[in-house]
């Protein structure tokens, strides 16, 4: 398998980026489903482990990300 070198800003960038793509989609995801109200159970499911991981993610922003960063992207509307 072919190897491609990154510099560590580079990685650092790419993890950023879909660490804060991953961010969003969980954030729209877990309002869709609240919003269908009385969800059957394998939605419910998926909401419940959506917002589990949703959770994580913020923790991880907090390392990853300056604060200003993390805060405007938990202030940002859908």
């Amino acid at each position: 398998m072919p190897q491609i070198d990154i510099s560590d800003e580079t990685a650092d960038a790419l993890f950023r980026d879909i660490l804060i793509t991953d961010y969003r989609g969980l954030r729209k995801q877990i309002y869709e489903l609240r919003a269908r109200g009385e969800l059957p159970d394998y939605e419910q499911e998926d909401l419940e482990t959506a917002i589990r991981y949703f959770e994580a993610i913020k923790i991880m922003m907090e390392y990853y990300l300056p604060y200003t960063e993390a805060q405007t992207l938990e202030e940002e509307q859908q």
